[in-house]
């Protein structure tokens, strides 16, 4: 079963189908299978969240505000508590320009328009680069104040500065974090260049223990794990085939998307769009 919300063109919300902790934002637990109504408030810009039972539902207004909903087990709607909130409810601070779950039940990271970001919700791994493994009910600040892209997913992180260097932190499974080791990190360790693309929610990716990331030239590198040949190396499946230091793909890319389940996606830099991985 899972959760579906969608942005009108008026700047309105829209939500339906499972509805177990509040997560279509409608005050009640009522899943809605064959109805679609409106969620409270108008002049949404952004919308994030996870689609499954235990995802919990971030939006952004116009103003600058952020709201929360639905589950809130690990503290991740930032309300200094852990009380579930079937209603949006505003997470504090006023100049927010998104927000993107770390993963689909722990734990959410924003970005405000100063270049900062910040972090709450379960701690797993050290996803909220807090230098711990500490669970924040309240948003707390990542370290640096020049922060351009975030790309976020099943607790790895990964983000691009201004001076084009790329970060990651949180766990290392499988070399996901691309430092030559599976030592998960609690504080922002950087991939080595300083060429790495700013292009918003196209140049950095990260997927299910893999990051993929692009650079100004257009060279595409991935690293992590290689089941079903994700990557996009021509090596080895599983084990054999992952790796824990960047790699670099044949092409000129434009477009990476690693949101898939073992199963990627790219576009070049002629359009051409390319998928590899699993096929079933």
């Amino acid at each position: 079963a899972y959760t579906f919300i969608a942005r009108e063109s008026n700047r309105t919300l829209h939500s339906w189908g499972l509805n177990s902790q509040g997560q279509l934002g409608l005050g009640n637990v009522t899943d809605s299978a064959t109805s679609i109504s409106q969620i409270p408030g108008t002049n949404w810009v952004h919308m994030d969240g996870g689609s499954k039972d235990n995802s919990p539902q971030v939006a952004v207004k116009a103003d600058g505000t952020l709201w929360g909903w639905g589950n809130n087990d690990y503290g991740m709607l930032g309300q200094n508590s852990v009380v579930q909130y079937s209603s949006p409810v505003q997470i504090p601070g006023t100049t927010w320009s998104g927000a993107m779950a770390i993963s689909y039940a722990e734990g959410l990271i924003g970005g405000k328009t100063d270049g900062t970001l910040w972090a709450w919700g379960s701690n797993t791994g050290g996803m909220l680069a807090q230098n711990n493994v500490v669970q924040y009910s309240s948003p707390v600040q990542i370290p640096g104040t020049t922060w351009s892209v975030c790309s976020t997913n099943n607790r790895n992180v990964a983000a691009v500065k201004t001076d084009g260097t790329l970060w990651v932190w949180g766990r290392a499974t499988d070399g996901a974090l691309g430092q030559n080791s599976t030592v998960h990190r609690s504080s922002p360790v950087q991939i080595p260049g300083t060429t790495w693309s700013q292009n918003q929610m196209a140049s950095v990716s990260v997927g299910d223990r893999q990051i993929a990331a692009i650079k100004t030239d257009g060279s595409l590198y991935t690293w992590g794990r290689n089941d079903s040949g994700i990557l996009g190396n021509n090596t080895s499946t599983g084990a054999g085939g992952h790796r824990s230091s960047p790699i670099q793909i044949p092409g000129t890319w434009s477009i990476i998307n690693l949101s898939g389940f073992n199963c990627n996606a790219g576009v070049k830099s002629n359009g051409e769009l390319y998928t590899w991985g699993s096929n079933e």
